[in-house]
């Protein structure tokens, strides 16, 4: 047991959280409380107001989701370096912005913290028949086989050329799993489809609160003769059926296929969804956010001086 502070009431949290990263309420920053606000209670006539009725889970959430956006600004940022050789050049690795420099390092470290946060989620209570309703929505709306013949005769990990998709698909070559990339994140999709996410979101929560690689997975699997609970698609035991087909890998490959398709395909893909997720309760995963993961975001040199670094990006 620790002695970090947790955080338990949402206005004292927002209160320490303002000051720790530096936040303007009534000056630069003014547009994130707006939409922070708009996030946990439109109606209240104050980000106080609503923060006093709200829980902490339903801050911790509306926080993060609102900040996204820099943190995609800074994987932009960060691919530029990576795509300009800066790790091979110390000159390569700084940008100026006013008295201060933005270091290469700044920005792997916000992103590190940035990944290493889970919060709650709220998901259709699947069984193991409809685990892969969005391959099958794929069968069902055209033809789409091109996408499973690319999946399936992939022999090295899969580049779609989206940096955070295929960080994620290297890492799943390798054997583990990654949180689901910013590029996918429920915040960014239409209905259905954000459910679809959120799906993925919650098998990926489970397999890492194990702490087991997916071969280690794969291989205790093995060893219970491949039982598991068809009622529930995010047991243990379910998923890693469900990833003996590669259920993760096809869903995340979908959902970054559909950044390039007609809007039209992926309101189609959406309504599909939405369909068959309507027919089911729902589940809820939970953690904790504890202070320490929030400060050292909200501390780091490229938040400090993200409006600089808007100005770059």
């Amino acid at each position: 047991m620790t002695n970090e502070q947790i955080y338990r009431d949402s206005l004292s949290a927002w209160q320490a959280l303002s000051s720790i990263g530096g936040l303007e309420p009534g000056g630069r920053d003014e547009d994130l409380v707006a939409k922070l606000k708009q996030r946990i209670d439109p109606g209240a006539a104050s980000l106080e107001l609503a923060l006093a009725n709200a829980p902490v889970a339903q801050f911790m959430t509306a926080l993060l989701a609102t900040i996204q956006p820099f943190a995609q600004m800074f994987r932009d940022v960060l691919a530029f370096f990576e795509k300009a050789g800066a790790r091979y050049g110390q000159a390569q690795w700084k940008i100026s912005v006013g008295d201060e420099l933005a270091e290469f390092k700044h920005f792997e470290e916000f992103l590190e913290a940035w990944d290493s946060i889970d919060f709650d989620i709220d998901v259709p209570a699947l069984d193991m028949a409809t685990a892969f309703a969005l391959n099958e929505a794929r069968l069902k709306l055209g033809d789409y086989d091109h996408w499973w013949k690319q999946l399936s005769e992939a022999r090295g990990p899969i580049s779609i050329g989206v940096p955070d998709v295929d960080e994620w698909f290297a890492a799943y070559h390798a054997g583990y799993f990654l949180p689901l990339p910013r590029s996918l994140s429920p915040e960014t999709q239409p209905p259905g489809l954000d459910e679809a996410a959120r799906v993925i979101m919650a098998a990926l929560h489970v397999i890492r609160e194990r702490g087991l690689s997916r071969d280690e997975m794969l291989e205790e699997h093995r060893s219970r003769s491949y039982r598991s609970d068809p009622s529930d698609a995010f047991h243990p035991w379910s998923i890693a059926q469900s990833e003996t087909d590669y259920w993760l890998r096809s869903d995340v490959f979908y959902l970054a296929k559909l950044l390039a398709e007609p809007e039209d395909t992926v309101s189609s893909f959406g309504s599909e969804l939405a369909r068959t997720y309507a027919a089911f309760g729902r589940k809820r995963f939970s953690s904790t956010i504890d202070v320490k993961f929030l400060e050292r975001i909200l501390s780091l040199p490229a938040w400090k001086r993200r409006y600089e670094l808007y100005g770059v990006w």
